[in-house]
This record gives structure tokens, sequence and C-alpha cells, in this order.
């Protein structure tokens, strides 16, 4: 009888896994078209814009935001479709806006607006991607209103032709007056929170919270000690299964 139920328990396990297995396969371009801007401009390719507005604050994790965009090859793009956000400091902050990967279509734009700053339109045929991850937008700290910077991601009308994308990095950032305390000092007279040093991404707009730092991020360690823990964890539960069957 055990040996029945155990076949039963294992016949049910595959069964769940098919179902689950196909689910995926029938909704695969739906997820394709949810992999525009997740999180910022909704889940669908909608005629009309959206805007999403991003608070950050003064220090820690929420000093920082990290926004990127993918679009995969041979998605279709309807007419009028963009994404529109705009990323707000608290007062007596600035923002460094940084490129950390780009690659886009032809005719794919990215716009960013900062306060009195002229519009930047930014475009493939400026050169290459090493161009664009040279590139940062700054605002100027004022101490009565807060700083902003507004992107707009217009994609290609009609078939992508490539896979497609962006990944921009914008972070809180304090005038160094004399030292900068607490906070990490970027060396070009900016101080940002200290938990952004070696994360990965160049939130001084210099890359000097980058410097020095070991190959892997610690939130990447993380998710890769993450990863082999669930592994062993699972490995161990068909161990028993296996040695009870």
């Amino acid at each position: 009888m055990a040996r029945i139920d155990h076949q039963h328990q294992t016949f049910n396990l595959r069964a769940l896994l098919m179902v689950c297995l196909t689910l995926c396969i029938t909704n695969l371009d739906g997820l394709k078209v949810h992999n525009i801007v997740p999180g910022f401009c909704g889940s669908s390719l909608e005629t009309s814009a959206k805007l999403k507005e991003i608070q950050l604050g003064s220090v820690g994790n929420n000093s920082f935001v990290n926004i990127g965009a993918s679009i995969l090859q041979g998605i279709q793009i309807v007419e009028n479709y963009k994404c529109f956000f705009v990323v707000q400091s608290p007062p007596n902050r600035g923002l460094i806006l940084t490129v950390r990967k780009a690659s886009l279509n032809d005719n794919d734009t990215i716009t960013f607006r900062s306060g009195t700053n002229p519009e930047r339109v930014w475009k493939q045929n400026i050169g290459d991607d090493l161009a664009l991850n040279a590139e940062e937008v700054v605002t100027v700290v004022s101490k009565d209103r807060p700083s902003t910077i507004s992107v707009t991601y217009e994609p290609t009308v009609g078939e992508s032709q490539f896979n497609a994308g962006f990944d921009l990095v914008v972070s809180v950032y304090k005038e160094k007056d004399g030292s900068c305390g607490e906070d990490f000092d970027c060396l070009n007279s900016r101080c940002i929170s200290s938990v952004l040093v070696c994360d990965g991404m160049n939130s001084c707009g210099n890359n000097q919270d980058e410097a020095g730092c070991s190959g892997i991020s610690w939130w990447i360690a993380a998710i890769l000690v993450g990863i082999a823990v669930i592994v062993v964890v699972l490995a161990l539960l068909v161990w028993i299964r296996m040695s009870r069957g």
C-alpha cells in the first residue's frame, strides 16, 4: 500500500510540473510583453503614456533606484507607446543618473530632463555602448526644493529588430562641505550614502564608489549563496524520498 501511495505522489508531482510547464509555454508571449520596464511602466503595451513617480530618501537603500528596460527581439511595439517616469530627491540633495548598460534599436530614444538643464536625447547612433556608459545626468542641489530627473523611453514602433534595453541608476548625493562625515566621499565634491559603495553601481558618477571593489557585489554573492542552499536542500529531500521508497 505504501508503494502505491509513493507512486501516486510521484505521478501527482509530475502532473503538476507538466501543468506549470504548459502554462509557461502558453503565456510566453505575455511574459515577453511584461518584460518592458517591469514595475515602472505597467505590465502591458498600452498606447497611453504612464507616469511613474519615484521618491528617494537621503540615506541607505532608499537613496538610489535601479531602473531597467528589456525588449526582446520580435516583440511588436504599438504606436505611441512610451514609458515616462520621474525620480525625485529630498530637499538639499541632488541626483546623479548613470547608465550601466544600454543597447537600443535604430530609432529608440531615451530623453532626460533635469531642472533647468537642457533636454538630452540619447539614440543608438550617437556611438557605441561605451559612449552611453560614460554619460551622466546630474542635478544642481537646491536647499529649499527637491531635485528631479525625468526619463522618457520611446522604443521603435513595429517589430523589435534586436534584443534591446537599458539599465540606469539614479542616486542621491549631497554637496561636500569640508568633509562627508559618515557618508562616502566621491572625490568630486559629492557625498553619497556609504551603503552604495561596492554594490556594482556607479553612484558617484566617476565610479569612485566601485574602485578597488571585488568582482562580485555583496548582493550577487548573497543570491548565489541562497541558490546553493536551495539546491542542497532539494537534493537532500530527493535523497530522503528515494531512501524511503
